[in-house]
């Protein structure tokens, strides 16, 4: 257990896992070893007491990170990663309204320097605040 345990967190210090891409990949790894599943589940649960582990805590990064995306780009994400649904509804709820949300990105992607390259993105931007404001 104590080489599955050292693998999963080396997994985990290189990128951000939820548990069940931890899990998958244990499995994979010790495929031939006797009662396999015992002894990962055991390291799961070692692994959440060390709290290196949390879907929670995933979620929200994930969330935070997409925030300028929709929320259905959001749960697509999430589910792929193997979060739970009730995990996701609780991440979505916390965040801001996805109205509220895409006009702040349109704001920040209208009053950046570097959109005068790019003169079409820009007018395309400028229509987005137009149909906002016939909806507001």
């Amino acid at each position: 257990m104590n080489e599955m345990l050292a693998i999963a967190m080396k997994l985990l210090s290189s990128r951000s896992c939820s548990e069940r891409d931890v899990r998958r990949h244990l499995e994979k790894e010790f495929a031939a070893l006797p009662e396999v599943d015992r002894h990962i589940e055991e390291s799961m649960a070692r692994l959440r007491e060390l709290h290196l582990i949390n879907d929670n805590r995933l979620a929200e990064s994930v969330a935070q990170r997409y925030s300028h995306k929709g929320n259905r780009f959001i749960t697509q994400t999430l589910k792929q990663k193997g979060v739970a649904d009730e995990v996701i509804a609780d991440v979505l709820a916390s965040l801001s309204d996805e109205y509220s949300r895409a006009l702040d990105e349109a704001r920040r992607e209208r009053e950046s320097p570097h959109l005068e390259e790019h003169r079409g993105r820009k007018n395309r931007i400028s229509s987005l605040f137009k149909w906002a404001w016939l909806f507001s």
